[in-house]
């Protein structure tokens, strides 16, 4: 990974690169040296243009010329997926409370029969 400049901010939820506005380039390259590609988010004065670019084994696979990336400015890069909401609590207690009441009404069956058959004459052979 390689970032040139300041503009790149991350946070819990998103990766954003904007334009400083200056002179300076900011650049952001995110690289697999084990496949071979790279992406390449390059923004700044240095440049005419702003480009979204995709590589692999140093051939270009693809430029994106002032690419709207999520918006003009800042970029959005990445962003994670929407929350999925956990279980309610009392969702929960329900499910282990309904198989609390199962497993005792089970256990307490069982003792019944072992008991009436344990009180009943055993067959001689």
């Amino acid at each position: 990974m390689t970032l040139v400049g300041t503009a790149l901010a991350a946070t819990q939820t998103e990766l954003t690169m904007a334009s400083n506005g200056g002179s300076a380039a900011n650049y952001f390259i995110l690289s697999s040296a084990a496949a071979g590609a790279q992406l390449e988010w390059l923004r700044g004065n240095n440049f005419t243009v702003d480009i979204y670019a995709g590589l692999a084994h140093n051939a270009i696979l693809w430029n994106t010329f002032n690419p709207q990336m999520g918006g003009i400015n800042p970029w959005l890069i990445a962003a994670a997926p929407t929350a999925v909401p956990e279980p309610a609590t009392a969702v929960l207690a329900g499910i282990g409370a309904v198989s609390g009441i199962a497993y005792s009404l089970v256990r307490k069956r069982r003792s019944q029969r072992r008991q009436g058959a344990a009180g009943q004459p055993q067959p001689t052979a």
